[in-house]
């Protein structure tokens, strides 16, 4: 976890002082607002199958039922300096997911819905065409993603949610964690990987179209590492459980001088 945080401040700097310098080149920016339709995709790791009914800190198996369509929203500034271009700026991005989990002869599922600020580093490359209208951008960078919303959509079979809530009232078998204390479900911070490609249809100096696909693949599990479980001894939940998330989608957007 140390070293995750001192990864996320030097984020975060770099982020500071690369627009600092390009401030600095005297460039004018060019805004871009994107909207980005696609599908979350979830990768879960759980090797520990023990029901808790074995094994009462167990919780049993999780798996993924099926990825879910999302949407997000980019807001962004890009630096141009000979075809290389240095871009930031705020993403709104959405991480849903359905998971199943299986704990002894119990099946049961949940659906939640997790959204994040996206602190974006982006490097961007643009190719001429033929076309003089048309260019091609190829982008890859980094992103610090700080969570600001969390919810459950519909009944929580799959307990998690009555879990990190402690909610014994409702789930006397799984309702019940050992921080004694309702807790978010979700880590509050993850930083992701971003790659994409798409178009620019210029309609003017000032003005042009974008059209692209792009992916990302973020690197923390999700599982809020404060949430522990429901054993006397304040065991965290087992560490065999790691869920990470991802990213398709399909960019649509525009980019503007003022």
């Amino acid at each position: 976890m140390k070293a995750k945080k001192i990864y996320s401040i030097l984020l975060i700097l770099v982020c500071i002082s690369s627009t600092t310098m390009a401030q600095k080149e005297n460039t004018r920016p060019e805004f871009g607002i994107e909207i980005n339709p696609g599908w979350t995709l979830v990768g879960i790791k759980d090797s520990d199958s023990s029901p808790s009914d074995v094994d009462f800190t167990a919780d049993g198996h999780t798996e993924k039922i099926a990825n879910q369509e999302s949407i997000s929203l980019r807001m962004y500034a890009d630096f141009d300096k000979e075809g290389f271009i240095f871009s930031t700026g705020l993403w709104f991005s959405q991480k849903k997911m359905s998971l199943l989990n299986i704990d002894g002869s119990y099946r049961g599922a949940s659906t939640y819905d997790v959204a994040y600020f996206q602190l974006p580093v982006i490097f961007k490359k643009q190719i001429d065409t033929s076309n003089e209208r048309v260019s091609l951008r190829l982008f890859a960078g980094p992103s610090i993603d700080f969570k600001f919303s969390e919810k459950l959509r519909g009944p929580d079979f799959a307990h998690f949610w009555n879990l990190s809530r402690n909610r014994l009232d409702l789930d006397p078998t799984r309702g019940r964690n050992g921080n004694g204390k309702a807790v978010k479900l979700f880590n509050p911070l993850d930083v992701s990987f971003h790659l994409g490609a798409g178009l620019n249809y210029r309609l003017s100096d000032d003005f042009q179209l974008y059209g692209g696909i792009s992916g990302s693949k973020a690197f923390f599990n999700m599982i809020n590492p404060k949430l522990r479980f429901k054993d006397p001894e304040l065991t965290k939940v087992r560490e065999e459980l790691r869920i990470t998330s991802g990213s398709l989608t399909i960019d649509m957007g525009v980019l503007f001088r003022l």
